[in-house]
């Protein structure tokens, strides 16, 4: 019966261990996900707030980003403007352009949204001040 019994969990913890390792690795990038996804939707009224502040000063749009991929207030926004950031330094893009590539690979809609707003805007000659306002207005008031 010892034996038995020593084989038999034997069996189970070598098929238990696997499998479970197997789940944990494969569940843990889409939970990821949607905890930054909540983070994003969280952060996005306040950043949008701060970076209609930041174009009211007269700055270069892409201070903007830099000021927010920096800071350490805005951490899951400030990943997606890192991107948009290494776009420029890196492959050269125009700020329009990066925002529009980044947009496309953004899951969450609402700063995916804004990312083609402000892209659209700044190729439009927009007043991207009054632009941010109303978004984050907009976004303070769905939340």
């Amino acid at each position: 019966f010892v034996i038995t019994k020593n084989i038999i969990l034997s069996i189970l913890l070598i098929l238990f261990i696997p499998m479970t390792t197997f789940i944990l690795f494969y569940s843990y990038p889409s939970l990821r996900r949607g905890s930054i996804e909540k983070q994003i939707s969280e952060e996005l009224p306040f950043a949008t707030i701060y970076m209609a502040a930041v174009a009211s000063s007269d700055l270069e749009p892409t201070k903007m980003f830099r000021l927010i991929a920096g800071s350490k207030e805005y951490p899951a926004i400030g990943m997606e403007m890192r991107k948009v950031v290494n776009q420029i330094d890196l492959y050269g893009y125009n700020l329009a352009t990066a925002l529009t590539n980044v947009s496309k690979g953004i899951k969450n809609e609402k700063l995916a949204e804004l990312f083609s707003g402000i892209s659209i805007n700044i190729v439009g000659g927009g007043s991207l001040k009054n632009y941010l306002e109303k978004k984050g207005e907009k976004l303070i008031n769905d939340q």
